[in-house]
């Protein structure tokens, strides 16, 4: 049975849900004016805890919030951990996120009094064995030129849009493109391909959100001597005869895809256990990063 706990800290304090549920008619509401992250704790580490908080902050100094009141990395650490500690999270798999959200009354307009709401989360992973079905969306990618595509700001209705086109033709997942036409990433992942030992995935320049796990993938390749990889501008067909296609994640870390459309894909045992050694090796060699 999943578990799941949920905590606020208004300002750094720690208050009820009762007590912040007046103040949310506002910019965060209103207009998405936040961000959050998305975190794997596993082995009684919180996976890339430096990475994620630090693209937090970054997503924060976008959205102008006054120094001050940003949490500071080890006080968002430190109440993490007491909330895995108290709820027996402790020697179990758990999904972290922290939502991030400022509370201003002015809508456009700078407000002296703005407030931060930050909302952790903490849940059980429930582990899916299985290959996924990807449906090229309708929905396009957002260019980056109209939104800072490398923060993972609070406004991703594109992500949710194109998530739910898939859903409801049953497949488990959205395959984005850009406004090109060409392979940007799925509405909750990084994409990637084999074909023989060289491994591709869309670049930033696809206007993709480049996730951590995204990162870590490529300096495990590039690790690797076996295998290449190289970051581009691809086609949808070019992905069609690989011999294997992921998607990554920070929480998922490395799950198949089985077909894009109606058309399925190959798996290439062989060259799918190489990248998940790979990975598996990065990750033990960065643990305390």
């Amino acid at each position: 049975m999943s578990k799941q706990i949920d905590c606020y800290f208004l300002n750094n304090e720690e208050v009820s849900c009762r007590d912040i549920n007046h103040k949310l008619f506002s910019s965060a509401l209103f207009y998405g004016t936040g961000c959050f992250e998305t975190m794997r704790f596993e082995n009684k580490q919180i996976c890339r805890f430096d990475n994620h908080i630090n693209r937090l902050h970054r997503g924060l100094d976008y959205l102008e919030l006054p120094a001050h009141l940003i949490p500071k990395k080890e006080y968002l650490r430190e109440r993490i951990q007491e909330k895995l500690d108290l709820n027996g999270f402790n020697d179990k798999p758990a999904k972290i996120r922290v939502q991030c959200s400022l509370l201003e009354q002015n809508g456009y307009r700078l407000d002296s009094d703005v407030e931060l709401l930050t909302h952790i989360r903490i849940s059980s992973i429930e582990y899916v064995d299985k290959s996924l079905r990807l449906l090229t969306a309708k929905t396009r990618v957002i260019p980056s030129e109209c939104r800072p595509s490398d923060l993972k700001l609070s406004n991703m209705l594109h992500y949710r849009t194109a998530f739910r086109e898939a859903v409801k033709k049953k497949y488990d997942d959205a395959l984005i493109l850009t406004i090109d036409g060409n392979i940007a990433e799925t509405s909750v992942a990084n994409i990637f391909w084999a074909i023989d030992n060289n491994v591709y995935t869309p670049s930033k320049e696809c206007s993709i959100l480049p996730g951590i796990m995204r990162k870590d993938t490529i300096e495990a390749i590039k690790g690797n001597k076996k295998l290449k990889v190289e970051e581009g501008i691809y086609n949808r067909d070019s992905i069609l005869n690989a011999d294997l296609v992921w998607i990554s994640n920070s929480v998922i870390e490395f799950q198949p895809v089985f077909s894009i459309d109606e058309v399925k894909l190959n798996c290439n045992e062989a060259i799918m256990n190489e990248i998940i050694t790979s990975i598996q090796y990065y990750t033990r060699s960065n643990s305390k990063e």
